[in-house]
């Protein structure tokens, strides 16, 4: 029996060390074993799995800041009524067409944008719409190995316009104690846990 579950990863404020909302992932399990939903190849399976999640989760957590990967099973509009308060998370590995487009639909249902998986220094910044994002989070691959210079200024860029900084995938105290040092606003990963909410038949 295939039933979807929803992942919350805690996102947290770093330096006050408190709750700042929820990294929300879908994932389907099949019998006792979790199949990974970006494995799940019909469309029409993830879709449906996606739609149960972020309507399910939105209503059991009405009061908290849920930020959820741009959705493949509904539009801006639908998403706006399911939760108004919800963070749509953009991949930067999309077009900056395609990143502008997004952003003007989102930014006019009143919503919040993050830009997700963040991850090079050569990025052409002044291409990207300042002002658009209310968060960047910056791939691990990108913050481990990149020169520090290079992720101060890319920090100090995004930060520049607005943006609240977080560092993806914390799992360990190193990984912490450098996104503290670096003034990273945000971080989710291992080290804060995460929750698993099975949806109700």
């Amino acid at each position: 029996m295939i039933r979807p579950v929803g992942v919350l990863e805690a996102i947290v404020e770093l330096k006050e060390n408190k709750l700042h909302g929820y990294k929300l992932l879908t994932r389907i399990m099949a019998g006792n074993e979790e199949v990974s939903y970006r494995y799940i190849t019909d469309l029409d399976v993830r879709k449906k799995a996606e739609h149960r999640i972020v309507q399910y989760i939105s209503q059991k957590y009405p009061n908290s800041k849920l930020f959820i990967n741009l959705p493949e099973s509904m539009s801006i509009d639908e998403l706006v009524l399911l939760n108004p308060n919800a963070v749509v998370c953009i991949p930067a590995s999309l077009s900056i067409k395609s990143i502008g487009t997004y952003s003007m639909e989102i930014k006019t249902k009143n919503l919040k944008i993050c830009l997700d998986d963040f991850y090079t220094a050569d990025y052409e910044l002044s291409e990207l719409i300042m002002g658009s994002f209310d968060y960047v989070f910056f791939r691990e691959d990108f913050y481990v190995n990149a020169k520090r210079r290079n992720i101060e200024r890319v920090i100090a860029y995004f930060k520049h316009f607005g943006c609240k900084v977080g560092f993806k995938k914390i799992d360990s105290v190193d990984k912490l104690e450098y996104a503290l040092d670096l003034g990273v606003d945000l971080g989710h990963g291992y080290l804060f846990g995460q929750e698993y909410v099975l949806v109700p038949s």
